[in-house]
């Protein structure tokens, strides 16, 4: 298993079976279930995150952010590998993602 934070395209290929995918693009559920690496689970940013006052995704507490991973398959052994697509922020959602899970 890669100890990198970075991972390539060949590497989630030959480990696809030994890593947890989460598809973290911000899009309706819709477009998730028409084009996703298979086996990804689809991490929502409306249910990852809650709007508060001033943020839009603001940090649930890590008990219950925990819960919501637990939903998506998401154990405390588990490598897990973050993508996102999506026309110019596709990188910035999973980059959130990958921040919200440190």
């Amino acid at each position: 298993m890669s100890t990198n934070s970075l991972v390539t395209p060949q590497w989630l290929i030959q480990n696809l079976n030994k890593v947890r995918v989460i598809d973290a693009s911000y899009m309706p559920a819709g477009a998730y279930a028409s084009e996703h690496i298979p086996g990804a689970a689809f991490y929502s940013f409306d249910s990852a995150y809650f709007k508060s006052e001033y943020i839009k995704f603001d940090l649930y507490p890590p008990e219950v952010f925990q819960k919501y991973l637990r939903l998506l398959g998401v154990n405390n052994k588990d490598q897990v590998v973050i993508y996102s697509r999506g026309p110019a922020s596709g990188m910035m959602f999973a980059s959130r993602a990958y921040w919200t899970f440190k």
